[in-house]
């Protein structure tokens, strides 16, 4: 069998890249950035690990993350490459370095993940958001509980003001949602727009978020937002998830 011809799953490709990268190190040693300071050997890997992640968006989303945040990043990409909300700690520590996160310095206060033994559990918009109804109608979630308050004029990472979307289109329904989105001009928004569009590529169909997404990006919102819901593709199947050393090949 040709080496080309082995399946690689996105974890294989980001750790494949390891090897390498230390063989250079190894062979070039010291290296020196371009300000001639030296370079230790876990910078050499985080720049890997990022650049194979660069790869990655590329082949597998239908547009770059470029304008959005490293917080609401990892976020989407440890949906892309593990597919599942638990995900083993140090591989989502290793994600989130490749992409300038440390981890366990947002996860009090963001509530994006949460410990289970040896795993991450990557939480959605259910157990960050307080409900926007709730809200309304007088009712206090506590705030170190549920960080993401809809009712705010602007959020401080992109993947907070989608989940912020989804409950107050949960809880609201799509016209008062469609006021919303204007009124904090999310529909000018390209990291938001960037952001929802790739969590509709990336989550499983199972999860309850990503058919509010799909309804976010549907009727009069998607109009607004002018998310091409034709255009993003479903979760993927056991087959094409897999990616192969060909697919990389110049």
């Amino acid at each position: 069998m040709l080496e080309s011809d082995y399946n690689l799953t996105k974890t294989d490709m980001i750790i494949s890249a390891f090897g390498p990268t230390l063989q250079v190190f190894t062979q070039e040693y010291p290296v020196v950035d371009d300000r001639d300071n030296p370079v230790r050997p876990k910078e050499a890997l985080t720049e890997a690990r990022a650049a194979v992640t660069e790869v990655i968006i590329k082949h597998e989303l239908s547009g770059d993350l470029e304008s959005v945040d490293s917080l609401s990043t990892w976020y989407v990409l440890t949906w892309l490459v593990y597919g599942t909300e638990n995900v083993p700690y140090d591989e989502a520590r290793q994600l989130g370095l490749g992409v300038g996160v440390q981890i366990d310095d947002v996860k009090q206060g963001t509530k994006i993940w949460s410990k289970s033994r040896d795993d991450v559990v990557i939480k959605g918009q259910d157990y960050r958001v307080r409900d926007f109804s709730a809200l309304e109608a007088g009712e206090k979630r506590r705030k170190r509980a549920y960080p993401v308050d809809p009712t705010d004029s602007s959020f401080e990472y992109d993947i907070d003001a989608v989940h912020a979307a989804l409950n107050v289109l949960k809880t609201k329904g799509s016209d008062f949602t469609w006021n919303w989105l204007q009124d904090r001009d999310l529909q000018n928004s390209t990291s938001f727009k960037r952001t929802a569009e790739s969590l509709i590529q990336v989550l499983p169909d199972e999860h309850p978020d990503r058919e509010l997404l799909v309804n976010l990006a549907s009727g009069e919102t998607g109009d607004l937002l002018d998310i091409d819901e034709a255009s993003i593709t479903s979760t993927e199947s056991e087959e094409s998830s897999r990616t192969t050393l060909q697919d990389f090949q110049s």
